[in-house]
């Protein structure tokens, strides 16, 4: 009888991508349908995988280790790991003989010493992960769709104005006189909160050119913010010299209405706030003011105190924003797409 394979899986960050990747969904109960609607998921929607050919008919045997002492207890019983958000050192290696890899889950991993993981010889690979790169891509789209003032010219197009009673013509630039037009290139990005979707947005935003500079609790090594060619400020920072600036925190008590009336007073005039976090971080009252006001040029938003928003909310005649109806998050097959690389990956070193 072959031996079975045992897959010890150390996701601690709180995602939980493998958890609803390898649910039933016939056997949903309360607690878990509140979970998918956290997840913006549809009861309906496919959330589970096909293990039987995933697993390639091997017995494998899928461990969900749900903290760090647990993970720490079974990785010298393990044959393959992923993991995120699990500090790994020398120490933890020591007893691992039956592991063959490691596939680490995420591009973040600053408690990793991968010196020592090298010393070992144990193989690993670095994976960036869909479902972050979904967020990184949508705060991207709110900044692109606001500095170029996508909204006010959409709607030119669409209802065929001629504001300025031109002759018509077969071309004519800018025939709306859209004001306030902005490149990204050239502009400097403000990432407030550096973790893997901070990270993605950050290697977008390098391709297009553009400066970056971040603030977070934890400074990243030398070697990460070189290859962003990213510096590290204050949050007071950040907001002073930034033309852009995209949140990326979780909600916590500390976070909550972490950008309000001062901060928003400390950001250029000129400059644009995007949030595909959580709406709490930002005073959703101060950004009203400061867009209606003319404090700030812009604003692209995918997350609101109270979802869906209802008529009559506050930000339905505001022209200097951009709104989405919180989709950054990935969809369940990102997830599932994350995972089936993490298993067939670690299968491969079999």
């Amino acid at each position: 009888m072959q031996h079975e394979i045992r897959i010890l899986v150390a996701e601690l960050d709180g995602a939980g991508s493998f958890g609803f990747a390898l649910m039933k969904t016939e056997e949903l109960d309360e607690r878990l349908l509140h979970q998918l609607r956290e997840l913006n998921i549809s009861p309906g929607e496919e959330t589970t995988l096909d293990t039987g050919a995933l697993f390639r008919g091997l017995p494998i045997k899928l461990i969900i280790a749900e903290n760090r002492e647990e993970a720490y207890r079974l990785i010298p019983t393990a044959d393959f790991l992923i993991t995120k958000g699990l500090p790994l050192r020398s120490e933890h290696l020591t007893s691992a003989h039956s592991l063959k890899f490691i596939q680490f889950y995420g591009q973040d991993h600053r408690e990793v010493d991968f010196v020592a993981i090298k010393e070992s010889g144990i193989p690993f690979d670095i994976y960036a992960r869909l479902a972050h790169s979904a967020v990184a891509e949508q705060a991207l789209l709110l900044m692109l769709a606001t500095m170029r003032n996508l909204r006010s010219g959409e709607m030119v197009v669409r209802k065929a104005e001629n504001p300025y009673e031109l002759k018509y013509s077969r071309y004519m630039f800018n025939w709306a006189s859209l004001p306030s037009i902005h490149l990204l290139r050239g502009s400097t990005l403000g990432i407030i909160g550096m973790g893997e979707i901070g990270i993605q947005l950050a290697h977008l935003a390098a391709a297009l050119q553009m400066n970056i500079i971040y603030t977070q609790r934890t400074r990243h090594d030398a070697e990460t913010e070189q290859r962003f060619s990213m510096t590290f400020h204050s949050l007071e920072e950040v907001l002073q010299l930034s033309d852009v600036i995209s949140i990326h925190l979780p909600l916590v008590r500390e976070t909550v209405k972490l950008i309000s009336h001062r901060e928003i007073g400390m950001m250029k005039p000129n400059a644009v706030l995007i949030n595909t976090s959580r709406s709490r971080i930002v005073d959703e009252g101060a950004l009203y003011t400061a867009l209606t006001t003319n404090k700030l040029k812009g604003a692209g938003l995918d997350v609101f105190d109270i979802e869906p928003v209802k008529p009559g909310h506050m930000w339905e005649g505001v022209d200097n924003v951009i709104l989405s109806p919180h989709v950054g998050g990935a969809p369940i097959s990102c997830h599932l797409d994350d995972v089936k690389y993490a298993i067939r990956n670690c299968l491969d070193h079999l």
